[in-house]
């Protein structure tokens, strides 16, 4: 999947790629974000995908990397939902 790159944002782990679709998010918050929001929202999540990723290498089972990345989520004060169904 190659989303439009105006429409979606992409934040990738170590072996997974998750995709947030701006025009829904602007739907739930209408007029809430805008692209300065929206590229600190980006580097604060990179960043916390960076640490887990120079923390822990790799080899790990998936999961291991989730969980770690909720919890440097949560440290840097990043709220969200871990494996919603759509």
């Amino acid at each position: 999947m190659n989303p439009d790159a105006d429409s979606w944002i992409e934040y990738t782990g170590n072996d997974y790629i998750t995709w947030l679709n701006r025009d829904f998010l602007n739907e739930i918050l209408p007029g809430i974000m805008d692209q300065a929001d929206w590229d600190a929202i980006t580097y604060k999540v990179n960043g916390c995908a960076m640490k887990v990723h120079n923390t822990l290498g790799n080899g790990f089972q998936r999961v291991i990397y989730q969980r770690c990345l909720a919890i440097e989520m949560t440290s840097a004060g990043i709220h969200f939902i871990r494996e919603v169904e759509h």
